[in-house]
């Protein structure tokens, strides 16, 4: 009986251990990232956009190459729509062919 009862005991604390690893793993990469990283990367999809200035009538090669790969492509009978998404901030163009005809919507959080 007393063996059994050793036994149940690791078993618990083992997976206490277990799960204790598992929040701080999720804590510490979250807290690193927070801490770390975010800031040099902030606002860095709205620098971007910023630095573009006007968008109408440029190519959309030049806007992608410094934007990046667009999250959303939607496609209307007015033209292709593009949305560019960061966690604060989201822009949004309009290109009829291949020339934006300018900005349709920026939200910042």
């Amino acid at each position: 009986m007393e063996y059994a009862s050793f036994i149940v005991c690791c078993v618990v604390v083992a997976v206490l251990v277990l799960i204790l690893v598992i929040l701080y793993s999720i804590m510490f990469g979250k807290i690193f990232h927070w801490v770390f990283i975010s800031p040099f990367t902030r606002g860095a999809l709205r620098r971007k956009a910023q630095r573009l200035g006007n968008v109408a009538g440029r190519p959309k090669n030049d806007i992608v190459r410094i934007l990046g790969k667009p999250n959303v492509i939607s496609y209307t009978p007015n033209g292709e729509v593009c949305r560019w998404r960061s966690q604060r901030y989201m822009i949004e163009m309009i290109f009829v062919g291949d020339i934006c005809r300018g900005v349709t919507a920026e939200i910042v959080t």
